[in-house]
Formats: C-alpha cells, sequence, structure tokens
C-alpha cells in the first residue's frame, strides 16, 4: 500500500525537512509513498487531490486564507484525510477542534517527535477497517470511510464513492461483500442497497438521503432499526464525522 501525503506550507526549506524526514522514516519501515508539495492551502484545494495524509501550515505568510480555513473548505467537500498541523504557535490546538486535526508538530521540527507522530498515524491507518473486492482481475483495498453506499445488482455489486468522481463493479453478490464489510459502518436498508452510516444526512419511512444527494430506498421493516443503529453510531463514531 502506497500512502499518498501533501505537504501545505509556504516555506520551501520546511518542506524540504519535511520530504527528508519522511524519506529516513518510510525507508526503516520498509513502506512506500508519494508527495506532493504546495505553497499554499489555495493550490491543495484546487488540485482536488486525495490523500491520506496532510501536513498543514498553521499560518500562510503570503495568502490571506490560513491552514484552519483551508481545513475547514477541504472538510465541506468530503476530506477524510489526516491532518497534522505545523505551527510556531502551541496555542492553535484549540482552533483545531473543529477541523478533526489528528496531531499538531511544533516549528521547529524534532526529529523524534516527527517519527513518533508518523508511528501514531500508520497505527491509525492499521485500525481503520479495510475489506478487499475483486474486479476484472485486479484487488482493491478499500477505506471504508470512502465509501457511500453498495447497490445490488443481480450477482454483481456496484460500489459507489462518496466523491462520485469512480465506482468499482464487481462480479459478486451483495450478501457477499457484506460478509466482509464493517458492521459498525453499514447497514443494509433495502434488498439490494448497504448504505454507510458515516455518509447518512437524514431518513423519513421511505428513503435515506445521503450527503453526497443520493436518494437510497429504505424498507418499511427497516425504519426503527435503522433509527436505534444510526444512533448508536454517532454516539460511537462523534469524531470521525
Amino acid at each position: 500500500m502506497v500512502i499518498k501525503i501533501a505537504i501545505c506550507d509556504d516555506s520551501e526549506e520546511m518542506r524540504g525537512q519535511i520530504i527528508r524526514m519522511l524519506d529516513s522514516y518510510f525507508a526503516d519501515k520498509e513502506l512506500s509513498y508519494t508527495a506532493d508539495e504546495y505553497c499554499c492551502g489555495e493550490d491543495l484545494i484546487l488540485s482536488l487531490k486525495e490523500y491520506n495524509l496532510i501536513f498543514m501550515d498553521y499560518k500562510f505568510n503570503s495568502t490571506q486564507m490560513d491552514g484552519i480555513e483551508a481545513s475547514r473548505i477541504l472538510r465541506s467537500r468530503q476530506c477524510f484525510s489526516t491532518l497534522i498541523f505545523l505551527t510556531s504557535y502551541p496555542d492553535a490546538v484549540y482552533e483545531s477542534f473543529e477541523v478533526n486535526a489528528f496531531r499538531f508538530l511544533i516549528k521547529p521540527l524534532d526529529e523524534k517527535k516527527f517519527y513518533a507522530v508518523m508511528d501514531a498515524f500508520l497505527e491509525s491507518r492499521i485500525r481503520t477497517v479495510f475489506f478487499h473486492v475483486h474486479s476484472d482481475g485486479t484487488t482493491y483495498y478499500l477505506d471504508q470511510r470512502e465509501i457511500s453506499f453498495v447497490e445490488g445488482s443481480g450477482k454483481d455489486s456496484i460500489i459507489h464513492f462518496i466523491t462520485k468522481t469512480s465506482e468499482i463493479l464487481c462480479h459478486e453478490t451483495l450478501l457477499s461483500i457484506e460478509n466482509r464489510m464493517s458492521g459498525d459502518y453499514f447497514f443494509r436498508c433495502y434488498r439490494s442497497f448497504i448504505i454507510n452510516l458515516m455518509h447518512v444526512k437524514g431518513y423519513d419511512r421511505h428513503n435515506v438521503f445521503m450527503k453526497d444527494e443520493s436518494v437510497i430506498p429504505l424498507s418499511r421493516n427497516k425504519y426503527r432499526e435503522l433509527m436505534a443503529v444510526h444512533s448508536d453510531f454517532l454516539a460511537d463514531h462523534a469524531g470521525e464525522i
């Protein structure tokens, strides 16, 4: 698995230092990564790229948008990247709660603290539930947080993602896929649909309304069960939404 990383800081020297530490860290772990560099939050937002990890400068000298504002915009677009803030202001930690920042690194960067944060990030990735599907000879390992819903179609299933940028057609039944998914996140609301509770915007007795604007049918006998399951999910996973 390749970890996709964005480094968003207006200091070329800082970006270079992070790259050097990442090179050393991932070589020691025998893991692969890619990194893209951005000098401001606007450029990162406009890239429309998806990353597993974003190093975000708290204050940019060259633009009016700071790292918190850039992160708000990313989160509003259903960006689930892990955020690590880079700052010279220790008090900035309190402002980061609303964008669900993972960690803070204080400038100048300390190598041991940097590696400790990276260890915590990798441990969190391991805890995240992945599952695999097969499509046209290719095996995909999918992060469940990125899935909006799965649709059954005869002996096939279609996985729909929250970004709506792509979908995967799998030549296996919905039941087969359901058996590999995390029960904490997914709920079969209709005979041919499984929804991700993380991306439910609302529901009535007939339909579930997803955050990507999809409308999924809801079985009449599933309404009360969905109320209970969704309520439990919100209580257990409030920090992820």
